[in-house]
């Protein structure tokens, strides 16, 4: 599960999560400190890629892939 936010109200830069979400319900935080993250897929090798900085200042060069490996 992507957050983009995991605080109440408005969000807010460095609260963005990915939660790993088991069969039994339990969560598990696997990225913490990201910022405003908008979307998120996972690649064939089980990776995930994370769009960071998905929304915010319209600067060049201030959105972000991001890849990361879920098992570390």
């Amino acid at each position: 599960m992507l957050e983009t936010s995991n605080k109440a109200g408005a969000p807010a830069a460095g609260n963005g999560d990915i939660v790993r979400i088991d069969p039994s319900g339990r969560q598990t935080t696997i990225v913490s400190g990201l910022t405003f993250p908008t979307g998120m897929t996972m690649g064939p090798d089980g990776d995930l890629w994370v769009s960071n900085h998905g929304f915010g200042p319209l600067l060049p060069g201030f959105g972000q892939i991001l890849r990361i490996d879920p098992n570390n």
